[in-house]
Formats: C-alpha cells, structure tokens, sequence
C-alpha cells in the first residue's frame, strides 16, 4: 500500500479485568506518527481474542484516530534445509551400517579361531601326557608350542578388544546422524498474532494508542489468608488467578469482576407441567433430611438483620456486580498454574470461644467471632487459616458484608474430649391405638485433661416435625439443666469444665408418629 507508513508499537498489556471465565485485556503503547495514514502493528498478542471484542483507540484523539483494527494470525510452515544435507547423512549411515556388520563378522571369525585354538591347545597337552607315559619328553619342543598357541589367543583377543571400541565410537557416531537426520527432515513451523491498526493523523505527532479485547482461558476465585494474633484477627483477601491465553502478563493492574457475561440476559425457556389425579395411598413415606439454616453472616456487629438474613444473597457477590482492584501490580505467565494475588487486608478485633456439636464431630472446636470492618464484601471461598505455630487447616466462608459479624473455625482443642451416644427405648404399639411411640435419650460426656478451666458452648439438637403423622415431644424434664430447644430444634449449653474434670450432659424426646408412616 503506498502512501502507508508502517510501525511496529510495543503495545504491552496494562490492565486485565478478571471475570468468572474470561478477562478483558487492556494494551498500551505510544508511538510518534506522522501526519497521514499508518499501519500499526502489535505483535506478540495471544491467539485466542474474541476478534469481535477487539477495540482500538487512540487517546489523543486530537492527535490520531484509530480507523480499523484487526487480529491477524499467520501460521507458516518453514520446508527450508538446514546445512546438514539429509542425502549425505543417510550415505554415512549407510557406510557405518556397513562398517558394524563387517565388523560383526570379523568378531565372528576371531570367535571361531578361539575355539581351534582351544582345541589345539589340548591336543598338545595330551600329546605332552603321552610322550611323558613313554619316556619320550621333549620340554622345549612342549614350551615352545604352547607359547606359539598363547600368543596367538592373546592376539585374538586384542583385535577383538579393538573392534568393541570401533563399534562404540560407530554407534555414537551413528546416533549422532540419526539425530541430524530427524533435525534435518523436520518442518519448522512459526506462528505468529499480532494486531494490525490503521491509524490516520492530520497533524502527526505522539500519540498513545489503547487496544482493549476479551480472551478466553482465563478465570479467577476468591481466596482469603486469615492469621489469628491474640486478640486480633489479620484478615487478606485475595483472588486466585489462572490464565493460559498464550500472552505472559507482566506488571499488570489486576481487576476482579464478579461479573458474568456468559449467563446472557434471556430468560430460561419454560416447558410444560402436566398434572395428574392419583389415589392417596395408605401408607405415608416420610423420611429423616438434614435442613442448613441459610443464613449468610452473624448480623450485622450491633445486632442488627441484614438483608441476607431474610434472602440468601445471589452466587459469590450478594447478586451485585462488585469489582475488586488488586493491591499492586502482579506478574501471571500462562502456564494455567494458580496465582494468588492480594486484593485487600485489614485488621479487626476478634473473640474466641470453644464450641462443641458431638452430634457433627466429638470434638471441641475453636471459634473466633469477628466482623468485617472493610469497606468490601468478603466473598465466598476457602480461608487458609495461620496461627502462631504456622498453617494450621482451612475452612470456607459465604457472602459477608460490609459490616456484618462471622465466625472462623480453628480446630479442636487437644485438652478436651467428648464422646456421645443415644439410647433408644422399646417401640410402644398399642393394639387399639394407630400410634406408636419410642424414646430416644442422648449422652453426651466432656473431659479435661488440662490444667487450665474451660468454658465450652455445647450444641444439640432435637428433630422438628413438619407434617401432623408425626410428632416430636421435648423433655424438658428429663434434659440436663432443663434447656429449652429453640424454635429451630436446637438446644444450648455453657458448660465450665475444671481442670481434670467431667460433665455429663443429657436430653431426650418422644418420636411419636402413626403407624402407617414408614421411614424413621
């Protein structure tokens, strides 16, 4: 194209925004233009942009105008040989080939002249035997043989030493041309990508050019480091970064997106529900199921519900669109390894507690109670927990808001043990009643092999019913400290363990429910 002045620019990537399954590349250079029309070329772009998200700008825009913009990927097969001849290498294979198996047939021969020889050697000895057995000894004649038969044997086997050095030096030397040969009937490919841009000017001058454009292979996930210090809790968020677009980032300011491009905006399509008259049966099918409680956080820290304690919030980010910038510039190569990247990190004050649920784990768990006094939401994902003496597990955490008060498992207490178990009573069927009824008692048993007092927050809980074949009747008689479960089912304890000491706990209810009701 004539009249076309072409320029490379060395356009490097400056910002990567980090979405669920995708990330939007920022690249940036600048490049003094002359007045007119110029090529730009970016090389070194990965193969996988969307071309349709690609978009160029110039952002001196009284300066140049970007006025088309594309992707341009060239794959080119490179048939030229290189210095090594492949005909002349398969000629000196050729004569090496032929070099091994002549030699292989001298060794055959040398093997052969061995065996004469041996068997010459014995014949003298036995002539020796039968000269002597006659009086007929001749020394020198006898020595004089058997050192022409030595000498000879020791010849065979030098030329036999020999021909095993001449055969490895061929064997190098022919491994050597088999690799040239591979090298020399290879194709070469070269790949290259690269932007290409038209770019008109009126005045010329410096001009700082933006090419922004979307790639797949690339995703992120919230992460979070909490390290607990006395009384305070160092909370770091972070986003773990993969990419394998085929372009090293380097330096680059990271975004975090939660936002979700791949999920369209039309509605799903609805298809028909047909519905049918059945007889009722006479047997009803219950069956026992585990209910989470969904709430998302403790509350706000005064007390207060948010709103996540009506609605659970939607996936990852409270069904908000959030964006988190990174805390400095990051490095992320593509080679699909993880990458953790800080985001943000405060401090805030925290409380512990031991906590105790025998009937999830016999264990007595450590629990710091904390709130969120960022600015940011903390997101949902793994926590890598770290105290004094190092890592020390992980655990998970949901949507926190800003504000808003959650707690943080740290494991069990290796002074505490617990151990529960349930006794059940006899089934009481009454011939003329549609009832029947059984006991259900449970144990739960604390110990304290430490020297120091313990105070421990003892969860249990009780089965709720939700149709009328079935009822639940709480003892509270019956229950240790007379504890009345919440609305929930669950029942609440503070136990205060001395040193080396023993509690024991204990609840029951009444499973009641009609006879034709099968399943618990």
């Amino acid at each position: 194209m004539t009249g076309i002045t072409k320029l490379m620019l060395d356009a490097g990537v400056k910002e990567v925004t980090l979405m669920e399954d995708r990330a939007r590349v920022i690249r940036r250079g600048t490049v003094r233009i002359k007045a007119g029309v110029t090529a730009i070329s970016v090389q070194g772009v990965s193969p996988l942009i969307s071309d349709k998200t690609l978009v160029g700008r110039a952002i001196s825009d009284q300066v140049a105008e970007v006025v088309t913009v594309s992707v341009v990927r060239e794959h080119r097969e490179i048939t030229e040989l290189p210095e090594n001849d492949p005909e002349r290498i398969r000629k000196n294979l050729n004569s090496i080939t032929r070099k091994i198996q002549a030699i292989g047939e001298l060794r055959t021969q040398a093997k052969q002249k061995l065996v004469m020889l041996n068997e010459l050697e014995d014949k003298a000895l036995a002539e020796m035997a039968y000269d002597t057995s006659w009086s007929s000894a001749d020394p020198e004649s006898w020595k004089k043989d058997l050192v022409n038969i030595g000498e000879k044997v020791n010849e065979v086997h030098g030329s036999m030493r020999n021909w095993v050095r001449d055969v490895e030096n061929l064997d190098l030397e022919q491994h050597e041309l088999e690799r040239q040969l591979a090298v020399a009937s290879s194709v070469t490919r070269e790949y290259n990508y690269r932007i290409e841009a038209i770019v008109k000017s009126t005045s010329g001058g410096e001009c700082t050019l933006d090419f922004e454009y979307v790639v797949p292979s690339a995703c992120w996930r919230p992460s979070h480091v909490a390290t607990l210090k006395s009384k305070k809790l160092e909370l770091r968020a972070e986003g773990c970064v993969w990419q394998n677009t085929g372009e090293d980032w380097s330096g680059v300011r990271l975004w975090f997106s939660t936002q979700r491009p791949s999920l369209g905006l039309e509605p799903p399509s609805l298809g028909e529900d047909l519905l049918r008259v059945q007889r009722k049966p006479e047997q009803i099918i219950v069956e026992m199921r585990e209910q989470v409680i969904e709430d998302a956080g403790l509350g706000q820290a005064d007390g207060s519900k948010t709103a996540g304690d009506q609605d659970m919030p939607g996936i990852d980010d409270g069904g908000e669109i959030i964006n988190l910038r990174s805390a400095s510039p990051a490095d992320i190569p593509s080679d699909g390894r993880p990458y953790h990247v800080e985001i943000y990190t405060f401090d805030t004050p925290t409380e512990g507690s031991l906590v105790c649920m025998p009937e999830l784990t016999q264990a007595v768990i450590f629990k710091s109670l904390q709130v969120n006094i960022s600015k940011y939401p903390l997101l949902a994902g793994p926590v890598n927990l770290i105290r004094n003496s190092g890592k020390v597990g992980s655990t998970v955490i949901s949507y926190i808001a800003p504000g808003e008060a959650f707690d943080l498992g740290w494991g069990p207490d290796p002074e505490l043990r617990v151990k529960r178990w349930q006794v059940d009573s006899e089934v009481d069927s009454k011939a003329l009643s549609t009832w029947e009824e059984i006991r259900k008692t449970t144990h739960i048993r604390l110990s304290n092999i430490g020297n120091e007092t313990k105070i421990i927050v003892l969860k249990e809980r009780i089965p709720v019913s939700e149709i009328d074949a079935v009822e639940i009747r709480y003892d509270r008689a019956g229950a240790t400290e007379k504890v009345q479960p919440d609305e929930n089912g669950f029942l609440e304890w503070q136990v205060k363990i001395e040193p080396f000491g023993r509690a024991h706990y204990e609840f029951a209810y009444l499973l009641r429910k009609k006879k034709a009701v099968s399943g618990v």
